[in-house]
Protein backbone atom coordinates (compact mmCIF):
# COMPACT_ATOMS: atom_id res chain seq x y z
CA UNK A 1 0.00 0.00 0.00
CA UNK A 2 1.14 3.52 -0.83
CA UNK A 3 -0.29 6.62 0.87
CA UNK A 4 0.81 9.69 -1.12
CA UNK A 5 0.97 13.12 0.51
CA UNK A 6 1.86 16.03 -1.76
CA UNK A 7 1.98 19.74 -1.05
CA UNK A 8 4.09 22.91 -1.00
CA UNK A 9 7.15 23.65 1.12
CA UNK A 10 6.50 24.03 4.84
CA UNK A 11 3.07 22.39 4.84
CA UNK A 12 4.24 19.86 7.43
CA UNK A 13 4.28 16.91 5.07
CA UNK A 14 7.30 15.17 6.58
CA UNK A 15 6.16 15.42 10.20
CA UNK A 16 2.61 14.40 9.35
CA UNK A 17 3.71 11.55 7.08
CA UNK A 18 5.97 10.26 9.84
CA UNK A 19 3.23 10.33 12.49
CA UNK A 20 0.65 8.88 10.11
CA UNK A 21 2.97 6.01 9.21
CA UNK A 22 3.32 5.20 12.90
CA UNK A 23 -0.44 5.25 13.35
CA UNK A 24 -0.87 2.94 10.34
CA UNK A 25 2.12 0.83 11.43
CA UNK A 26 3.87 1.15 8.07
CA UNK A 27 7.06 2.89 6.93
CA UNK A 28 7.51 6.59 6.14
CA UNK A 29 9.36 7.17 2.87
CA UNK A 30 10.87 10.67 2.86
CA UNK A 31 11.22 11.48 -0.85
CA UNK A 32 12.49 14.99 -0.15
CA UNK A 33 15.47 13.58 1.71
CA UNK A 34 16.73 11.98 -1.50
CA UNK A 35 16.58 15.32 -3.34
CA UNK A 36 18.31 16.93 -0.36
CA UNK A 37 21.15 14.42 -0.64
CA UNK A 38 21.79 15.49 -4.23
CA UNK A 39 21.57 19.14 -3.19
CA UNK A 40 24.12 18.52 -0.45
CA UNK A 41 26.45 16.81 -2.91
CA UNK A 42 26.30 19.83 -5.22
CA UNK A 43 26.79 22.37 -2.43
CA UNK A 44 29.75 20.53 -0.93
CA UNK A 45 31.34 20.20 -4.37
CA UNK A 46 30.84 23.94 -4.97
CA UNK A 47 28.85 23.21 -8.11
CA UNK A 48 25.96 25.21 -9.53
CA UNK A 49 22.61 23.65 -8.58
CA UNK A 50 21.03 25.45 -11.55
CA UNK A 51 23.49 23.99 -14.08
CA UNK A 52 22.23 20.91 -15.96
CA UNK A 53 25.77 19.72 -16.66
CA UNK A 54 26.87 20.16 -13.05
CA UNK A 55 23.87 18.25 -11.75
CA UNK A 56 24.34 15.53 -14.36
CA UNK A 57 27.85 15.13 -12.97
CA UNK A 58 26.51 14.97 -9.41
CA UNK A 59 23.97 12.26 -10.26
CA UNK A 60 26.57 10.24 -12.14
CA UNK A 61 29.11 10.35 -9.32
CA UNK A 62 26.92 10.26 -6.22
CA UNK A 63 25.59 7.26 -4.34
CA UNK A 64 22.36 8.01 -2.49
CA UNK A 65 20.46 5.50 -0.41
CA UNK A 66 18.00 5.22 2.45
CA UNK A 67 17.94 2.62 5.20
CA UNK A 68 14.39 1.82 6.33
CA UNK A 69 15.42 -1.09 8.55
CA UNK A 70 15.75 1.47 11.37
CA UNK A 71 13.35 4.11 12.73
CA UNK A 72 13.75 6.90 11.91
CA UNK A 73 15.24 6.03 8.55
CA UNK A 74 18.84 6.96 7.85
CA UNK A 75 20.06 8.65 4.66
CA UNK A 76 23.47 8.21 3.12
CA UNK A 77 25.44 10.19 0.54
CA UNK A 78 28.44 8.26 -0.73
CA UNK A 79 28.12 5.94 2.29
CA UNK A 80 28.22 8.83 4.78
CA UNK A 81 25.16 9.39 6.98
CA UNK A 82 23.79 12.88 6.27
CA UNK A 83 20.37 12.85 7.95
CA UNK A 84 20.93 16.04 9.95
CA UNK A 85 23.06 17.95 7.44
CA UNK A 86 20.47 17.76 4.67
CA UNK A 87 17.95 19.62 6.89
CA UNK A 88 20.11 22.75 7.16
CA UNK A 89 18.69 25.89 5.57
CA UNK A 90 21.67 26.17 3.18
CA UNK A 91 20.46 22.90 1.66
CA UNK A 92 16.73 23.70 1.87
CA UNK A 93 17.33 26.86 -0.18
CA UNK A 94 18.81 24.78 -3.03
CA UNK A 95 16.39 21.85 -3.18
CA UNK A 96 13.92 23.43 -5.61
CA UNK A 97 16.74 24.26 -8.03
CA UNK A 98 18.06 20.70 -7.84
CA UNK A 99 14.60 19.21 -8.37
CA UNK A 100 14.19 21.07 -11.68
CA UNK A 101 16.71 18.83 -13.43
CA UNK A 102 15.38 15.78 -15.28
CA UNK A 103 18.49 13.74 -14.45
CA UNK A 104 17.90 14.28 -10.73
CA UNK A 105 14.17 13.57 -10.88
CA UNK A 106 14.71 10.40 -12.89
CA UNK A 107 17.26 9.18 -10.35
CA UNK A 108 14.98 9.96 -7.41
CA UNK A 109 11.88 8.39 -8.98
CA UNK A 110 13.82 5.21 -9.72
CA UNK A 111 15.11 5.19 -6.15
CA UNK A 112 11.61 5.60 -4.68
CA UNK A 113 9.95 3.02 -6.89
CA UNK A 114 12.60 0.42 -6.13
CA UNK A 115 12.34 1.11 -2.43
CA UNK A 116 8.54 0.84 -2.50
CA UNK A 117 8.79 -2.83 -3.50
CA UNK A 118 10.10 -3.69 -0.04
CA UNK A 119 7.32 -2.40 2.27
CA UNK A 120 4.09 -0.43 2.60
CA UNK A 121 4.80 3.30 2.78
CA UNK A 122 3.43 6.72 3.51
CA UNK A 123 5.26 8.90 0.96
CA UNK A 124 5.41 12.69 0.86
CA UNK A 125 6.71 15.12 -1.73
CA UNK A 126 5.66 17.41 -4.56
CA UNK A 127 4.60 14.95 -7.28
CA UNK A 128 4.14 11.63 -5.47
CA UNK A 129 0.48 11.11 -6.37
CA UNK A 130 0.70 12.72 -9.79
CA UNK A 131 3.97 11.24 -11.12
CA UNK A 132 5.89 8.89 -8.85
CA UNK A 133 3.02 6.69 -7.65
CA UNK A 134 0.00 7.51 -9.84
CA UNK A 135 -1.69 4.29 -8.71
CA UNK A 136 -1.29 4.97 -4.99
CA UNK A 137 -4.20 3.64 -2.96
CA UNK A 138 -4.61 6.92 -1.05
CA UNK A 139 -3.69 10.44 -2.18
CA UNK A 140 -3.74 13.73 -0.29
CA UNK A 141 -2.69 17.29 -1.11
CA UNK A 142 -1.66 19.03 2.10
CA UNK A 143 -1.34 22.80 2.17
CA UNK A 144 -1.47 25.88 4.45
CA UNK A 145 -1.09 29.64 4.02
CA UNK A 146 2.41 31.04 3.41
CA UNK A 147 2.33 32.85 6.77
CA UNK A 148 1.46 29.70 8.68
CA UNK A 149 4.12 27.67 6.88
CA UNK A 150 6.74 30.35 7.53
CA UNK A 151 5.89 30.44 11.25
CA UNK A 152 6.32 26.67 11.50
CA UNK A 153 9.64 26.75 9.68
CA UNK A 154 10.81 29.74 11.74
CA UNK A 155 10.24 27.85 14.99
CA UNK A 156 12.10 24.81 13.67
CA UNK A 157 15.11 26.86 12.57
CA UNK A 158 15.22 28.81 15.82
CA UNK A 159 15.26 25.54 17.75
CA UNK A 160 18.15 24.37 15.56
CA UNK A 161 20.06 27.59 16.30
CA UNK A 162 19.87 29.00 12.76
CA UNK A 163 19.61 32.77 12.34
CA UNK A 164 17.09 33.84 9.70
CA UNK A 165 14.34 36.46 9.66
CA UNK A 166 10.64 35.63 9.41
CA UNK A 167 10.32 37.94 6.41
CA UNK A 168 13.14 36.12 4.62
CA UNK A 169 11.42 32.79 5.26
CA UNK A 170 8.16 34.08 3.77
CA UNK A 171 10.05 35.20 0.67
CA UNK A 172 11.90 31.87 0.43
CA UNK A 173 8.67 29.85 0.71
CA UNK A 174 6.87 32.03 -1.85
CA UNK A 175 9.81 31.63 -4.22
CA UNK A 176 9.89 27.87 -3.75
CA UNK A 177 6.13 27.66 -4.38
CA UNK A 178 6.58 29.52 -7.67
CA UNK A 179 9.54 27.41 -8.78
CA UNK A 180 7.89 24.13 -7.81
CA UNK A 181 4.55 24.90 -9.46
CA UNK A 182 5.91 26.36 -12.72
CA UNK A 183 8.79 24.02 -13.55
CA UNK A 184 8.48 22.07 -16.81
CA UNK A 185 9.24 18.65 -15.30
CA UNK A 186 6.78 17.18 -12.78
CA UNK A 187 5.51 20.47 -11.33
CA UNK A 188 3.86 20.70 -7.93
CA UNK A 189 0.20 19.97 -8.58
CA UNK A 190 -2.76 18.35 -6.92
CA UNK A 191 -3.53 15.01 -8.55
CA UNK A 192 -7.09 14.87 -9.87
CA UNK A 193 -7.96 12.08 -7.44
CA UNK A 194 -6.15 13.55 -4.40
CA UNK A 195 -8.10 14.91 -1.45
CA UNK A 196 -7.27 18.52 -0.48
CA UNK A 197 -6.39 19.13 3.18
CA UNK A 198 -5.75 22.70 4.38
CA UNK A 199 -3.93 22.57 7.71
CA UNK A 200 -3.80 26.34 8.34
CA UNK A 201 -6.17 26.01 11.31
CA UNK A 202 -5.20 22.50 12.38
CA UNK A 203 -2.38 21.24 14.55
CA UNK A 204 -0.29 18.21 13.62
CA UNK A 205 -2.30 15.69 15.63
CA UNK A 206 -5.57 16.96 14.15
CA UNK A 207 -4.24 16.57 10.61
CA UNK A 208 -2.94 13.07 11.29
CA UNK A 209 -6.26 12.02 12.83
CA UNK A 210 -8.14 13.49 9.87
CA UNK A 211 -6.01 11.61 7.30
CA UNK A 212 -6.24 8.37 9.26
CA UNK A 213 -10.02 8.61 9.35
CA UNK A 214 -10.14 9.06 5.58
CA UNK A 215 -7.86 6.03 5.08
CA UNK A 216 -9.52 3.80 7.67
CA UNK A 217 -13.04 5.08 8.28
CA UNK A 218 -14.91 3.55 11.22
Amino acid sequence: MIVAIDGPAGAGKSTIANKLSQMLNIHHMDSGAIYRCYALAAVEANLDTQSPSDMQNIVKNSSVRADYSVTPAKFFLNNKEVGETIRENRISSQVSFVAIHKCVRDAVVENLRETSKEHNFVVEGRDIGSVVFPNAEHKFFLTASIEVRAKRRFRDLQSAGEDISFEQLCEDIERRDHIDSTRDIAPLTQASDAQLVDSSNMNIDEVVKHLNQMISPL
